[in-house]
């Protein structure tokens, strides 16, 4: 009986069985296919998202530690001393003399336990070097009071505007001769 079904099928379809199986297995690894690429394209399509996500954190997370450390480190001098006592003096009486430096500088004094150590915080590189130059003019001459200070410091600012008027007409002079160089043409060279 099942065999007579078989014969009326594929006389009915004009296919013989096996050509039927070989399209119906055909059909069927199609479809797989298709489904296994749809499965893949969305498993591809997750781990692009967050992989992209990840790296987007990762990145992130550098720059803020990188910029956190550069704003510190192009923020801050730390200034060396001898010893500890010297701390006392550059505080001076009630703080006088301390005060009277961050007015005169423009630059934050951070005086803490710090062993040997006071940290010049401010932005503007020029400040932070007056203020290193002063305190180390005030130190090694020993005088450190108020009016002493504001003197050192107006020294010191002239000295180092000399110095940046300096480097900057050896560097447009270097820079000049440079320029001239660059532009010379191979056959007047030889």
């Amino acid at each position: 009986m099942q065999q007579q079904q078989i014969e009326k099928l594929e006389t009915i379809s004009g296919l013989s069985a096996e050509d039927a199986k070989e399209r119906l297995v055909e059909s069927l690894k199609e479809e797989a296919k298709t489904q296994a690429q749809s499965y893949i394209n969305d498993i591809m399509d997750d781990a692009k998202l967050t992989a992209s996500k990840e790296a987007k954190r990762i990145v992130i997370q550098s720059i803020q530690r990188v910029a956190t450390e550069t704003a510190i480190e192009n923020s801050v001098t730390v200034f060396h001393i001898e010893s500890d006592e010297i701390k006392g003096r550059i505080i001076g009486r009630e703080g006088r003399n301390i005060r009277a430096l961050e007015a005169a500088t423009g630059v934050e004094i951070v005086v803490d336990d710090t062993p040997e150590a006071i940290v010049l915080s401010a932005f503007d590189p020029v400040r932070r070097e007056i203020a290193r130059l002063a305190l180390h003019q005030l130190v090694t001459d020993g005088r450190i009071h108020p009016a002493r200070i504001e003197e050192v410091v107006s020294k010191v600012q002239k000295q180092v505007e000399e110095e940046i008027i300096e480097t900057g007409k050896r560097t447009r002079s270097t820079s000049a001769s440079t320029a001239c160089i660059r532009n010379l043409s191979v056959s007047s060279v030889k």
